[in-house]
């Protein structure tokens, strides 16, 4: 309906207006139409609300299509149902920003009602579709893509990234280069760079330089990763590298004639003529405990942190070979005979050592100069020991005879001895021979003259005082006096220990019977001094005897002196004679 306007004539009263009924109903329609149109009827909509430029609607449904020109006007909600539709273009300009808000996740790309593709959001990050197919995944600043990627030229500051084993390549070979998920990138041909080329980085951009005849220069250390290889198509371990150092080549390493080995320094630190001989300019320096080998063998050579050097099997040179150094090219001679020739001395260190595998110390030379062999010295037969001006200084002949052109000499003090025992023969500064045990005279089983203890000799095992049925002493013998104690009321005595004891009481006690089997003849004396304070009492074994067989009793006053003589008669018989009460 339109909107019906009231009459209201020309002046007041003129009759040409409405009448009361007729402005009536049209107010009363108008307001119907109104009531319909916001409302239910009967009542307007809630939803809506205005102000004198804004009207609100609160959660409108807007059905059907929006159509017209607004320059300035914003639809905060559209229902589920509500379309956007224009028979031509549609056009979004906004001064400021223009924001699509799914709370779904998903913005779909429709032409003509089907998807050709959508942005999606994942936890904050977008996932771009094709169709329905995932192209592209971002992850904050980095993007995966799903697909290949073709393209013109890459220009980028950060790392780009592709799937384990992707590819790069051209249109002719799709994968020129292949990275593998270890990180290793290989390459399906050659690489190329231009005559004296570099390779490097942003910090060294000429880490690596490579001439025009193929030399390649390093400005510094060549690192890869423990374990690492280096190699090539058909050998890619050509070279491993341990992390403790150790590098292992599978083959033969082959440089041209007259090649070299070295460093910005020293180029040539290593020459390798074309008949085979290696220079050295300066040392061969390895670690502590390094070996060198090869692939049967790693360990063929071993140099401890001592510097001993131990050899798994021979070392085998050409005939007439020679080992130096610079200043001395033949320091060393081996002649197709096997006779060592040395130009000057051979010095080791302190205890040194020179052995095989089987006995790493065969010889050890102290450091005050002692030779020492674990087992024996063989030459072969009429063999000579000397020195240049005596070459023949020592003859050992086929028979085992020994012969010296001059005089044995050791020094002051010096010693001859064996392996278990170095100083068997000791010779002073003024001659005298000293042995470490008995001396053989003739064959080992004839006579042998021993020293048994400190001023005893003994003949065959007997001391030689033994031997004569008398013995005259030009100086006064006597025996030495060995203390007694007491131990729970009891004297322990041995006596073919000494001739003559000493006791101070203690305690009431008895002498006990000799633990040792007794030679007749002994004799001696038992000195007895009474406790200071307290006399006690002496009892005695069954083995000892008295004249008239009465015990004696020992004198019980403080301090006094005793003394029991006695002479052995036979095993378990003593007899004693007691003198008591000394002065």
């Amino acid at each position: 309906m339109a909107l019906q306007s009231l009459e209201l004539g020309t002046a007041a009263d003129d009759g040409t207006g409405d009448s009361l009924r007729v402005g009536g109903d049209k107010i009363n329609d108008n307001f119907v139409e109104i009531y319909t149109a916001l409302g239910d009827g009967d009542a307007l909509s809630s939803g809506i609300s205005a102000s004198a430029t804004v009207i609100s609607l609160v959660a409108p449904n807007i059905s059907g299509v929006v159509a017209g020109t607004q320059t300035s006007a914003t639809i905060t909600t559209l229902s589920a149902t509500t379309a956007v539709n224009s028979g031509s273009t549609i056009t979004l300009d906004a001064t400021t920003d223009i924001i699509l808000d799914a709370d779904g996740g998903d913005i779909f790309f429709k032409d003509a009602g089907t998807t050709f593709g959508s942005a999606t959001n994942t936890s904050g990050n977008l996932i771009i579709k094709s169709g329905t197919t995932t192209a592209a995944t971002f992850s904050g600043a980095n993007v995966t893509l799903a697909g290949t990627l073709g393209v013109g030229a890459i220009t980028t500051t950060g790392a780009f990234k592709g799937a384990d084993g992707y590819t790069i390549g051209n249109a002719s070979v799709a994968d020129v280069m292949t990275l593998a998920a270890t990180g290793i990138v290989t390459f399906k041909d050659d690489i190329l760079i231009k005559n004296d080329g570099t390779i490097g980085s942003a910090g060294a951009a000429a880490a690596m330089t490579i001439s025009s005849g193929g030399i390649v220069t390093f400005v510094d250390d060549i690192l890869i990763k423990d374990g690492g290889t280096i190699g090539a198509a058909s050998a890619a371990t050509a070279i491993t590298i341990a992390s403790s150092g150790i590098v292992t080549l599978v083959d033969d390493l082959i440089l041209k004639d007259a090649a070299t080995i070295g460093v910005t320094s020293s180029t040539s630190a290593i020459s390798i003529a074309a008949t085979g001989i290696v220079t050295l300019v300066d040392d061969l320096i390895l670690k502590d405990a390094a070996t060198i080998g090869v692939t049967s063998s790693t360990s063929a050579i071993s140099i401890a942190a001592t510097g001993i050097v131990t050899l798994v099997d021979d070392l085998i040179l050409k005939d007439a070979a020679t080992i130096g150094v610079t200043s001395s090219t033949s320091a060393i001679s081996i002649a197709a005979t096997g006779i060592v020739t040395l130009v000057d001395d051979l010095i080791l260190k302190d205890a040194a050592t020179i052995g095989n595998a089987s006995v790493a110390a065969v010889m050890t030379l102290a450091s005050t100069g002692i030779v020492t062999f674990v087992d024996d010295i063989i030459l072969k037969d009429a063999a000579t020991i000397g020195v240049t001006s005596s070459t023949s200084a020592i003859s050992i002949a086929a028979t085992g005879i020994v012969t010296f052109v001059d005089d044995i000499l050791i020094k002051d003090t010096g010693t001859i001895g064996s392996a278990s025992t170095p100083a068997a023969i000791a010779i002073a500064a003024n001659g005298t021979i000293t042995t470490a045990a008995g001396i053989e005279l003739g064959h080992a089983s004839d006579t042998t003259i021993a020293r048994s203890a400190a001023g005893v000799v003994q003949v065959e095992g007997v001391t030689v005082g033994l031997l004569a049925p008398a013995n005259i002493w030009v100086g006064a013998q006597r025996a030495t006096v060995t203390a007694l104690t007491s131990s729970s009321n009891s004297i322990a005595i041995a006596l073919l220990t000494t001739n003559d004891y000493s006791h101070t009481f203690t305690e009431n006690t008895t002498l006990a019977n000799p633990s040792d089997t007794l030679v007749a003849g002994q004799s001696g004396s038992i000195f007895l001094t009474q406790h200071a304070s307290s006399p006690k009492t002496l009892a005695f074994g069954s083995e000892y005897d008295f004249v008239g067989g009465t015990v004696p009793t020992v004198t019980a006053a403080n301090s006094a002196r005793d003394r029991l003589d006695y002479v052995v008669r036979a095993d378990a018989k003593i007899e004693i004679t007691a003198v008591l009460n000394l002065s």
